[in-house]
């Protein structure tokens, strides 16, 4: 089972597809889908964004057999009634997609992102086989089974072939604003693609087939840069590992926020933050990170990371190593974290389980006032309305032996014996 949020500017929805060829489209605090969609193909991997460059977003599924679908989900759904053996026919909202081909075979995770920096998204497929292709939407040409709405190819950019499985695609913005792909491999690893930046580009071609498949350009050497940071750290080398990049971090003084950190975690249970090839600190604990997410979850401008482990075990981790654990208490069969619109209209951020027992599970009232422990005291001195207070009540708020008191019987009520 795989989600993805993010389709609707106001408020976003949550999408979820399985090995059985199912698509599934949830709105709101409604249980029941909004959109469905079948025959899609043992779904390994889907995404959503402005894949086709028109300024909108698509949602895009891939199939372990290698079919691509894309749906305009603005474009109209239609409405079918479902034969449900009994004499009440249930009407359900069918969506079929606006555009279909035929891949590579055996697609593992996905990416849309400006990776050549020409302001126009490409779609990025990393492959069970260790590969990763990047293709570019080309308006026009033979395409199959495909509608008037979307007329077009993807078109063959770029392929690397990679040492190590594939764990995750991400990108990671540089202090010059290019983006980065990263790759993580085992043990702790990642690997940079840098074939399609203009610094490290060699000699290009005209267009030519390139195993099989319409290509536009292709670097003939595409550059790797490998990043064995964490090779020292991992206790199994040979470990999986995901990755996730452009974590944003507020600056005092600064209206916006930076993204330049990355978080790596390995299935063994190491979860690193890296600055650039700098280990900035590492995290052990004794359960397996499967999933890897980043989300702002205090309301300050800084993203937090968050990891989850296939029993349940959720870690919140600020940028200054200190962490929130949540046990949630089903085995997890995938995990997301992200901002999902909910009755209000409102996103807010969310954690969202889906269970080895066909359930998925929404935690909307996640959000905190800070991550890290703080003193109470000084907690409170910030807070007016209790110095108006205190005041009122005769204590003196320059007195700590005072202080504390007021506390105490806020806290746990008055006792004669506090005389």
């Amino acid at each position: 089972m795989h989600f993805s949020v993010n389709l609707d500017i106001k408020a976003n929805e949550l999408v979820v597809g399985n090995v059985h060829g199912d698509l599934f489209i949830y709105k709101g605090e409604d249980s029941k889908p909004w959109l469905t969609s079948s025959g899609l193909g043992m779904t390994t991997c889907l995404e959503i964004g402005d894949v086709c460059n028109h300024k909108m977003n698509y949602l895009i599924t891939l199939s372990a057999e290698g079919w691509c679908n894309i749906f305009n989900i603005k474009g109209g759904p239609t409405s079918q009634l479902v034969d449900t053996g009994d004499e009440n026919a249930e009407e359900v909202r069918q969506l079929r997609p606006n555009y279909k081909r035929h891949l590579a075979a055996n697609s593992k995770v996905i990416l849309i992102a400006d990776i050549d920096g020409d302001g126009l998204n490409e779609l990025v497929i990393g492959y069970t086989d260790r590969r990763v292709r990047a293709y570019r939407w080309k308006e026009g040409g033979d395409t199959v089974a495909n509608v008037a709405s979307l007329n077009g190819q993807f078109v063959l950019v770029e392929d690397w072939q990679l040492a190590g499985q594939i764990g995750s695609l991400s990108v990671n913005t540089r202090p010059d604003g290019w983006q980065d792909i990263m790759v993580s491999q085992p043990g702790g690893t990642f690997v940079t693609l840098l074939g399609l930046n203009p610094e490290c580009t060699r000699s290009r071609h005209d267009s030519k087939k390139y195993d099989g498949e319409e290509t536009e350009s292709n670097t003939s050497e595409p550059y790797l840069m490998y990043h064995p940071l964490g090779s020292a750290r991992a206790r199994n080398p040979g470990v999986t590992t995901e990755i996730v990049g452009s974590i944003s971090r507020r600056k005092r003084g600064e209206e916006s926020s930076v993204p330049n950190f990355s978080a790596i975690c390995t299935l063994d249970g190491t979860l690193t933050l890296v600055d650039d090839d700098k280990i900035l600190w590492s995290v052990y604990v004794d359960h397996q990170l499967f999933s890897l997410a980043k989300l702002d979850i205090t309301g300050d401008g800084t993203e937090e990371v968050v990891a989850c482990s296939w029993d349940g075990q959720t870690y919140m981790l600020n940028l200054d190593k200190d962490v929130v654990r949540f046990h949630f208490r089903e085995n997890v069969a995938a995990f997301c974290a992200g901002y999902y619109g909910m009755g209000s209209g409102n996103d807010v951020p969310c954690l969202i389980y889906a269970t080895f027992n066909n359930r998925l599970i929404v935690y909307h009232n996640i959000e905190m006032y800070r991550i890290a422990s703080t003193n109470l005291l000084k907690s409170m001195d910030r807070e007016g309305e209790v110095l108006d207070l205190m005041n009122v009540l005769n204590c003196d708020a320059s007195n700590p032996a005072q202080v504390r008191q007021f506390y105490k019987w806020c806290l746990y009520g008055y006792h004669p014996k506090d005389k």
